[in-house]
């Protein structure tokens, strides 16, 4: 592979990886992003849109987690977690109302209900 290629590669496993979350195929959506994730570390930069891709990746490892109980998913949330965070301090206004929801899908994983009906109400709100 070429390296003016890894940007298009990108941008078709970040929406295969949409894709393949939003039809609840985790597992797939997870390995896609896994893959991502390995190209882009031959690239001088990642391709964010604007926080989606660490939004997807998060929730589809947040899935994972739920689906597994292998906290190597837990890990791996964290981390595009971290990203979003980062991202919407940045003051990125696509963010907030992912981080929100991200939050409240993490609420619901741990089991807390009463926080992750507020965190989701939040979200929307936003």
């Amino acid at each position: 592979i070429e390296a003016n290629s890894y940007s298009f590669i990108c941008h078709i496993y970040i929406f295969g990886g949409i894709e393949a979350y939003i039809f609840g195929k985790y597992e797939l959506a997870a390995d896609i992003s896994l893959k991502r994730q390995e190209v882009e570390k031959k690239m001088s930069r990642r391709t964010k849109y604007f926080g989606t891709s660490d939004f997807y990746d998060g929730l589809t490892f947040l899935a994972m987690a739920r689906k597994t109980n292998d906290i190597k998913w837990v890990f791996l949330a964290k981390e595009a977690k971290a990203s979003l965070e980062n991202m919407n301090h940045d003051g990125n206004i696509h963010c907030k109302h992912r981080l929100l929801l991200f939050q409240a899908e993490t609420k619901n994983l741990i089991g807390d209900a009463k926080e992750a009906s507020h965190g989701y109400d939040l979200a929307i709100a936003s």
